[in-house]
């Protein structure tokens, strides 16, 4: 699976789910700006990739509350 920006929804729609959030990083890019990024799982995927948490949370934000409580 390619690493997107943003969430995915639903394979029916050409979207994925979230299985679980696995980890977090964060990543520095251009400018010295720090990201963080979520190690997700996906549903019917065997490897996880990384998304970045900025507009990933609105689209999966059970899961991504539930690893931030957790962690």
């Amino acid at each position: 699976m390619s690493k997107s920006t943003t969430a995915k929804k639903s394979k029916e729609h050409g979207w994925y789910r979230v299985d679980r959030i696995e980890g977090h990083r964060i990543t520095r890019e251009k400018k010295n700006k720090d990201f963080v990024e979520l190690k997700v799982s996906w549903e019917g995927y065997s490897d996880p990739s990384w998304e970045r948490f900025d507009g990933f949370v609105k689209d999966a934000a059970q899961k991504v509350e539930r690893y931030l409580i957790r962690n």
